[in-house]
């Protein structure tokens, strides 16, 4: 039988250095240059036209989506599954609790990261959308619809046109999704 190792030593991880190759010039350009078409897009929506479609925590979602758009935490499911679940608990516990208190937001987090990974939707920037309903004291569940649901689809929209056209134009390859459920 092994040899059991100290908690400490579990600190140094498998590995020094990441075995991951880094991303190109160009790749990193077409990243950040579609992470700002999204942004600008359901910011324009949102701020001036006054189509809800806009929460902070999608700017972590452009990360993913265009960031690292092979990664399991950006794919369709998770990306509209994991705000809208974060959403609706956020809600929920603001409705139950009626508090913003430390313990209501650590409710809301905790609960919409054991619903994600139950449902298998996990997507670490709706972690924070959980605690937009608690914080702002959001009450109507209409709100998990537009803007949170409504910004998560026009994301994946936008992904799924942009990733998969840096695919064709030999831009870059990212083919997306690369799962559906």
């Amino acid at each position: 039988m092994g040899e059991r190792k100290s908690y400490w030593s579990l600190w140094r991880g498998v590995n020094v250095f990441s075995d991951a190759p880094y991303p190109g010039f160009r790749t990193s350009l077409v990243s950040g240059v579609l992470g700002f078409g999204f942004i600008s897009l359901i910011g324009y929506l949102h701020f001036q036209l006054g189509i809800r479609a806009f929460v902070v925590p999608f700017g972590a979602s452009a990360v993913l989506a265009f960031g690292a758009p092979g990664a399991p935490f950006s794919q369709p499911r998770n990306i509209a599954g994991g705000h809208f679940i974060s959403a609706v608990t956020g809600i929920t516990v603001f409705g139950l609790t009626g508090s913003s208190a430390f313990w209501a937001l650590g409710l809301s987090a905790g609960t919409a990261i054991f619903l994600m990974v139950l449902t298998k939707t996990t997507h670490p920037p709706a972690g924070a959308t959980s605690l937009i309903p608690v914080l702002d004291r959001i009450e109507s569940y209409a709100w998990a619809f537009q803007p949170v649901l409504l910004g998560a689809l026009i994301a994946i929209t936008f992904a799924l046109v942009m990733n998969n056209l840096m695919t064709h134009w030999n831009a870059d390859k990212r083919p997306y999704p690369v799962f559906w459920w």
